[in-house]
């Protein structure tokens, strides 16, 4: 099977760009028919989309939205959104604790791609994407996944101001990056290495305001069981 054919990302990481296009009016149901995409499988929250489709999805998006489209679909993500990876992130103690557990369970969401976390020396945790090597990812997927990140810590540890203190993107300086400073919190560097967003100490120590050990635990185990993984 090709690489690009091989069915990597669930239903939730794909459906903020159909929810994306349906506000921006887009005629996303012409679209799906072309591509052979079933909208009601779309909607299934266990199905998982080959990355033909998911770049193809993406690029649509882009093509009419603008190459800041990623920003504006992290905005359609309302909590819950993202199921049992959601739940590990939100029912850690801190955002830091968070930040490392939506990276190790990240396979729930994109089987193929790794986020890689890191605590700096400074007290600031890291998290940089690290692409697979038999395929490419768009790089609006990478951008959704940096922006729901930083809404979803200013709704989960009920900080408005939340926001990054670094990012890095590898795809080149687009006209305006308007959307990216109101999204992230701060301008991104373009054109960089590597895909990578930084919380300072402050960020990363706020408390998630839905902590809670028993749940945490119970979703840990099942993910645990789901991604076939040992890691604590």
């Amino acid at each position: 099977m090709d690489a690009l054919e091989r069915a990597t990302t669930a239903s939730c990481g794909l459906w903020p760009w159909a929810e994306l296009a349906r506000r921006q009016g887009l005629d996303f149901e012409a679209y799906c028919a072309k591509q052979a995409i079933d909208l009601t499988e779309l909607r299934q929250p266990f199905a998982r989309w080959s990355q033909r489709i998911c770049n193809s999805v993406a690029q649509f998006a882009c093509d009419h939205i603008g190459s800041d489209a990623a920003m504006a679909a992290a905005l359609t993500v309302e909590a819950g959104h993202f199921q049992l990876l959601e739940l590990l992130v939100r029912t850690s103690p801190t955002v830091g604790d968070g930040l490392r557990l939506g990276c190790i369970f990240f396979p729930l969401l994109h089987d193929g791609g790794k986020l890689v976390h890191e605590r700096l020396g400074n007290g600031a945790h890291a998290v940089t994407w690290i692409p697979p090597k038999e395929y490419p990812v768009h790089h609006a997927f990478v951008e959704l996944t940096f922006g729901v990140t930083v809404l979803g810590i200013r709704r989960e540890a009920r900080c408005r101001t939340a926001a990054a203190a670094e990012v890095t993107l590898q795809q080149p300086q687009p006209e305006t990056a308007a959307a990216y400073e109101r999204v992230l919190g701060c301008l991104p560097q373009f054109a960089m290495h590597e895909d990578r967003i930084v919380f300072d100490r402050r960020v990363a120590s706020l408390s998630m305001a839905r902590s809670n050990a028993e749940v945490h635990e119970n979703a840990r185990k099942l993910a645990h069981e789901l991604i076939g993984s040992d890691e604590s």
